[in-house]
């Protein structure tokens, strides 16, 4: 194997099971155990097939929050914790590249990520086949093919979560200042409809403007595809985005822990 595969996949190795330390596990299974009792409670009410509507929202806004709390704490402190320890200037005297690592880094973090989505999209499909055999006569199951392209969405955003947090962590050297610019970042590329909104309202040089930062500022809706779309479609668009938006935040991370040694 080439050696900088070697490296980076060492450090993937060791950021999983660094994480696995950090009780990411026990924080799943709670997570899911909670989202379980929540969703079978429903078998006192008579919903119909709009249950499996309201199971399967549930599901994907545990992934959306609980999966971005996870993703971003475990990229934060697995970053800073190298730097604490010392292990980061051990690294680099024995050759590792400032890009190794944070590749190693972000490798880890986004199969620590996908293992929660895995859980929580697995058990909200369980949960959908038991309850459409209980008492939804006729029900379809022409839904999970759906449901499945929004959990993988949702862990395709959680990837681009994970190269900000470490770009993050690598310009902040305390983790309190990391986390909250992480988060509010997070959320401002979610407001991208309001600048497309404003551009297409304005007009001169305002407009222009409001264009240029619809353009230019990173818009993580588009990550959420309708449920009508074209499923091929659907994916084809947030991938590609979701691999600008990791390069260009693994470069700046790359960028700050250099500049954070000087």
């Amino acid at each position: 194997m080439n050696v900088t595969l070697m490296r980076i996949y060492l450090i993937a190795r060791a950021t999983v099971s660094e994480g696995l330390r950090r009780r990411v596990w026990g924080t799943t299974l709670a997570v899911a155990l909670i989202f379980s009792t929540a969703a079978w409670s429903l078998s006192d009410f008579p919903l119909g097939a709009s249950e499996l509507h309201f199971v399967n929202h549930l599901g994907l806004g545990v992934i959306a929050v609980f999966g971005a709390m996870v993703t971003a704490m475990i990229a934060i402190q697995s970053l800073q914790d190298e730097f604490y320890r010392g292990t980061a200037d051990l690294l680099w005297i024995r050759g590792v590249s400032r890009a190794e690592f944070v590749i190693g880094k972000w490798l880890g973090v986004i199969i620590l990520s996908g293992l929660f989505c895995g859980v929580i999209g697995g058990l909200t499909v369980v949960l959908n086949c038991a309850r459409t055999r209980t008492f939804i006569d006729g029900a379809s199951m022409e839904w999970w093919p759906g449901l499945l392209s929004q959990v993988f969405l949702g862990w395709l955003k959680l990837t681009v979560l994970a190269a900000l947090a470490l770009w993050m962590a690598s310009v902040f050297r305390q983790a309190l200042g990391a986390v909250t610019a992480t988060f509010l970042l997070f959320g401002a590329f979610h407001a991208g409809f309001v600048v497309d909104r404003l551009a297409a309202t304005h007009s001169g040089f305002a407009g222009v403007v409001l264009s240029a930062l619809s353009w230019g500022l990173p818009n993580l809706q588009r990550f959420h595809a309708a449920p009508e779309s074209d499923r091929s479609s659907a994916l084809a668009g947030p991938m590609v985005i979701a691999v600008v938006y990791v390069v260009a935040f693994t470069i700046l991370a790359v960028v700050s822990l250099r500049r954070r040694e000087n």
